[in-house]
């Protein structure tokens, strides 16, 4: 199946933030802090990580974190393998398996990328999201609910990546930077 044709729904956001580029990109290679920016820090309680588990403290190519999260209508497990790991960016591609409150369980491939470029004296941080190869195509995916859907996701987005922003601001002030 080409990429294009098993891709269902894309997101992206994007922020700007004092931090600089290396401090917001120290964030995103420590795993661990995912869970605060994406999840304790999260006001939203139906779009948030809620446990995750990484074997190693700084990701680089090829490090794995498991997760799970909290969604609207269940509960996400996510097996996620970093993919790029550059001063300027990190992505990653996550296997998902939602279980559903209501519906079957669903199963599909994410894959996600920060671009993190400077921006005055912070950086601007852009994120984009693919989901793709689902087992089903739940409503919330079907073609004409795509736009909402969208829209919905990149307004939680954007907010995660304020507190991602806001991490880093913090830890670049206080000098917990990862090397």
């Amino acid at each position: 199946m080409s990429q294009q044709s098993s891709t269902l729904i894309t997101f992206a956001a994007e922020v700007v933030t004092r931090a600089r580029p290396e401090a917001v990109i120290a964030v995103l290679r420590a795993p661990r802090e995912h869970l605060a920016w994406a999840g304790t820090r999260s006001p939203q309680s139906t779009f948030r990580l809620l446990t995750l588990e990484a074997d190693e403290p700084l990701a680089s190519v090829g490090s794995t974190f498991r997760s799970t999260g909290a969604a609207a209508n269940g509960t996400f497990h996510d097996t996620s393998v970093v993919t790029v790991a550059e001063p300027g960016a990190f992505a990653f591609r996550t296997t998902s398996r939602l279980d559903r409150k209501h519906g079957a369980e669903l199963r599909l491939t994410f894959d996600h990328r920060y671009d993190v470029t400077p921006s005055g004296d912070g950086a601007r941080i852009a994120y984009a999201c693919r989901a793709h190869d689902a087992n089903y195509v739940p409503y919330w995916l079907q073609p004409v609910m795509r736009p909402f859907t969208r829209r919905m996701i990149q307004r939680l987005m954007t907010r995660q990546l304020h507190l991602l922003a806001t991490l880093a601001e913090e830890e670049s002030t206080s000098g917990s930077l990862r090397p």
